[in-house]
């Protein structure tokens, strides 16, 4: 053996008698059953159950798992076709998050077919134009649950803070909730008159109210029909609200001031230090109401309904502090034994203050005057009136045998009363006094 061999011998047996016997090499593993490839039958039929469901979704996983088949393709169009019916349909329900997310879900199948990238664009369009309804449809629910409420300063609000919607129609809603305003405004007040009370009316609603009244929480465009209402809420709240048992009176009296009446504040009813008024001062009470332990009439102006008188008053007078006007409601039921304004001779139009002897049938009266020599009177009941001669009141008095001509200076007393005569107030008796029929106050109707 020639010495090359030997050394290629050794070189290669060396390595396997250092480590021992070959170790067997290891087992295969089995090869991977190859995966079937989809088909176009599968895709039909995972489109037929995808159909069967109507769901937008089963029908998109047909195609993103068949995307290079028919089957699959029909899936997207018609998946796409429900998403974007679902679009439309939360549009016009005005449920924008359902919109929004249908739209979405399209998205991304926009941009490799043309078709269904023009569907997804008009749809779009679509559900942009229902946006800008839907801002006012949900406008006109918030102001309408703010109506319901009586919370019109909430309301106007409301329209003023919308941005996103046309300006043409929030001024309209604007002029609209205005005059739906004026009509509740008109209407509530009216209420609380006619039940003589706000808690009545307004119940639990009144921090409400009270914002729809304030020109500081309501708009421009309101302020001068408020203002226009502004003297019969501020005569409401006084009657009903500052004064005990308030009261309207319909119809309204008429008084003379006596003494030297305190006229008081309608805004501070229970101070009694108000402006001195001059005594015989007449005035019309539409209204009346307690403050403390007074009685307290208000002043303001006959005329009018209800609202208007309401809001015209303008001081108070305790009704200690004043006296009726002569009407003939002054009569008494029954007249025999009372001092009454009866005609000095029958048919005469001259009255002085005479007592009543009889009382017949058709209203008969004979009456006896006060004066010292006066003679018996036949007259009717309808000419006499009641004995309540007011300061101011213009009569004449006999002085030594001569009428002079003046005026009731303070309401009579007793036997007599306080006359200005020529600048000076005397007494003279009751009976020496006589009065134009003319002069008399006109009673209210």
């Amino acid at each position: 053996m020639s010495m090359l061999r030997r050394l290629t011998l050794v070189a290669v047996v060396a390595p396997l008698l250092a480590n021992g016997c070959p170790a067997p090499e290891p087992a295969k593993a089995p090869a991977a059953p190859v995966a079937e490839q989809p088909s176009e039958g599968e895709a039909k039929r995972a489109l037929e159950r995808a159909k069967k469901k109507g769901d937008a979704d089963e029908l998109i996983a047909v195609f993103n798992k068949y995307p290079k088949f028919a089957a699959g393709k029909t899936a997207l169009r018609l998946g796409v076709r429900k998403l974007l019916e679902q679009a439309l349909e939360g549009a016009e329900a005005c449920d924008e998050p359902a919109a929004a997310g249908a739209l979405a879900k399209v998205a991304p199948y926009t941009s490799d077919d043309r078709e269904i990238d023009e569907a997804y664009d008009e749809t779009k369009s679509a559900v942009l134009r229902e946006h800008k309804r839907c801002l006012l449809v949900k406008l006109d629910q918030d102001v309408k649950r703010a109506e319901n409420a009586w919370d019109y300063a909430r309301a106007f609000n409301r329209i003023v803070t919308e941005k996103d919607a046309e300006g043409a129609a929030l001024k309209k809603r604007r002029i609209d909730l205005t005059a739906r305003w004026k009509k509740w405004l008109d209407e509530t007040l009216t209420a609380i008159v006619l039940k003589k009370s706000i808690t009545a009316v307004v119940g639990d609603k009144r921090d409400a109210f009270e914002g729809s009244i304030d020109p500081s929480q309501l708009p421009p465009e309101v302020a001068s029909e408020l203002s226009k209402r502004s003297d019969a809420i501020a005569g409401i709240k006084l009657v009903f609200d500052k004064l005990q048992g308030g009261q309207l009176l319909d119809p309204p009296v008429r008084y003379w001031t006596f003494g030297s009446p305190k006229a008081r504040r309608v805004d501070a009813p229970t101070a009694s230090d108000g402006t001195v008024m001059a005594n015989g001062v007449p005035f019309v009470a539409v209204a009346k109401g307690k403050a403390g332990d007074a009685t307290l009439l208000a002043v303001g102006t006959g005329e009018g309904d209800a609202l208007a008188r309401i809001g015209s008053i303008k001081a108070l007078i305790p009704e200690a502090e004043a006296r009726t006007w002569d009407t003939r409601i002054t009569l008494p039921e029954v007249l025999v034994g009372a001092r009454v304004l009866a005609p000095i001779a029958p048919g005469s139009d001259l009255l002085t203050p005479s007592l009543v002897l009889s009382e017949g049938a058709g209203g008969a009266v004979v009456v006896q005057p006060l004066a010292k020599k006066g003679a018996k009177v036949a007259t009717k009941r309808k000419d006499l009136r009641g004995l309540a001669m007011g300061p101011g009141l213009k009569v004449t008095v006999m002085i030594g045998g001569a009428a002079k001509p003046g005026e009731i200076a303070d309401p009579p007393e007793e036997e007599r009363v306080l006359v200005r005569v020529a600048g000076f107030e005397s007494y003279f008796p009751l009976g020496d006094v006589r009065i134009k029929r003319s002069d008399l106050p006109t009673p209210p109707p």
